[in-house]
């Protein structure tokens, strides 16, 4: 896009042919040059117009491959890096291996529509179907906004609809028997202490990853919480991207939080603080056989392998956390207590994930109903 303004230059015989173009990343450049006549000046904002839809045709041969690059770039001084980083890896997953090599223009409502419902087969929940999608619309919109297509296909596309029973759900937690024997599986083993964290605070794995000895007070027997440790992907000079190690403040403000240990996890910190100089209060809780602090890689590593030695049913690492919130529930934990425990923003975050797969805190409003009226 651009906009022109000819004038004649006070007090000679030149005139003066000004451009404003809009680059891609929403900003505008100025041009002046100066020519003998009017007549001149208006052929030379012919011949740019012209040059620039040469430039266009060409540009239009730019598949959605190439568009990764300048794309990141462009979002980058929008989002943090991290957030590119996410964007860039769900389109290399779902986006480029069936559009890579397509242009923008080529794409039609059919083949999209068509590759939604095959994102839905891969066993994909709406959810995460939609959010894939929306990372393309994105992209496409781009497209758009550089001058590649004139408007944007996946638009026409209707993102999938949730059952009504496909919410937010907690993804198959360990019931309390497997929780129980999972504690047992990995005393004194490297994650002992990450695994009874998680079971009895339901902390997120960055959370625990994160912790150093001078975050625990042993006199009253608690645990600060107020960073995570994780991995991020940034962007490289070359357009790719590289993941490394960050640590960055906890999720929200209600996440910083002091929690109180159980003897469980006391008796887990204790078997392996003869092996530690508390001294080093720097040194993380968590580590590996090297003594520095366990990578994410390595912790999904060894559970896994835990796991499957002891034959325990495999869940994720993030659904130990659900984990120990349906037990908590479960065990009469009022829901305030476990909103605040699990450090969330607020109650009704709690109330939608957990109290569906809860049926017993129903049951038990009844029974108190109940007994209440019967006395």
């Amino acid at each position: 896009m651009h906009a022109e303004n000819i004038w004649k230059l006070k007090g000679t015989t030149k005139w003066v042919l000004e451009i404003r173009t809009q680059n891609p990343d929403g900003t505008w450049t100025k041009s002046q040059t100066r020519h003998a006549s009017k007549m001149a000046a208006r052929q030379a904002s012919l011949d740019i117009r012209s040059a620039n839809s040469q430039k266009a045709k060409k540009a239009k041969k730019v598949t959605i491959l190439d568009l990764i690059k300048p794309y990141a770039e462009y979002k980058a001084n929008y989002m943090r890096e991290g957030t590119v980083g996410a964007y860039i890896h769900l389109l290399n997953l779902y986006v480029i291996p069936e559009f890579g090599k397509r242009q923008p223009s080529e794409l039609t409502k059919p083949e999209l529509t068509t590759w939604m419902q095959k994102l839905s087969k891969r066993g994909l929940t709406p959810s995460t179907t939609n959010t894939i999608r929306a990372r393309f619309l994105d992209l496409l919109k781009y497209a758009k906004h550089i001058g590649l297509i004139e408007k944007n296909p996946l638009e026409d596309v209707a993102p999938h609809r949730a059952q009504t029973n496909q919410g937010t759900k907690v993804c198959q937690p360990w019931s309390l028997e497997e929780a129980k024997t999972a504690l047992a599986a990995f005393s004194r083993t490297p994650l002992d202490v990450f695994v009874s964290l998680a079971l009895s605070t339901g902390m997120r794995k960055g959370e625990i990853l994160a912790l150093k000895w001078s975050d625990l007070d042993f006199k009253n027997g608690t645990v600060r919480v107020n960073k995570s440790r994780g991995e991020k992907r940034v962007l490289e000079p070359d357009g790719t991207f590289k993941t490394i190690i960050t640590e960055t403040p906890t999720k929200t403000a209600s996440s910083n939080r002091t929690l109180e240990l159980h003897e469980i996890v006391l008796d887990a910190i204790e078997s392996i603080r003869e092996n530690n100089d508390l001294q080093m209060t720097d040194k993380y809780l968590v580590s590996g056989s090297n003594g520095r602090p366990m990578s994410p890689g390595q912790l999904h590593k060894q559970f896994r392998a835990t796991c499957e030695k002891n034959e325990i049913r495999r869940i994720r690492i993030h659904d130990l956390r659900h984990t120990a919130a349906v037990i908590g529930l479960i065990s009469g934990a009022a829901l305030e207590e476990v909103s605040q425990g699990l450090g969330h923003s607020g109650i009704d975050i709690t109330k939608r994930i957990y109290a569906p797969v809860v049926p017993i805190l129903a049951a038990r409003f009844t029974k108190k109903i109940g007994d209440a009226l019967a006395s």
